[in-house]
């Protein structure tokens, strides 16, 4: 009888979930804040890197915003967005093997608002 591979989606989390070679991560709306940066996703890659694609959305997307993602504790995005100009809300990047990253956000007004973060992509070895 053929091995069946089935995957079942767990819901949202902060982890990055690996799926042979792909991977992907989902937040769920969680409420953000106007006074301190709200953790969306966090996590640490095991012995491969990965090419990946981050999204953001929100329930209300003209409110300004500051997005922070840092890979080992350093800044790789920093995105900080007034009301007048649209958001963008996907970003590129490599995320190298060992590495442990943080998607966090902080709203300019709203307080409450809710927001998410996806990140699909693809995994190689290193």
């Amino acid at each position: 009888m053929a091995k069946k591979n089935i995957t079942t989606f767990l819901g949202p989390q902060k982890g990055l979930l690996t799926i042979g070679n792909h991977c992907y991560a989902f937040s769920g709306l969680i409420a953000g804040s106007t006074s301190a940066f709200t953790e969306y996703l966090k996590f640490t890659t095991g012995d491969k890197y990965s090419i990946v694609q981050m999204q953001q959305g929100s329930t209300n997307e003209t409110t300004r915003k500051e997005v922070k993602v840092l890979v080992n504790g350093v800044f790789v995005i920093h995105q900080d967005v007034d009301n007048a100009y649209p958001f963008p809300n996907t970003w590129d990047f490599l995320i190298p093997p060992r590495t442990e990253v943080e998607v966090t956000l902080k709203l300019g007004g709203d307080n409450g608002m809710k927001s998410w973060f996806a990140i699909v992509g693809r995994v190689y070895d290193a």
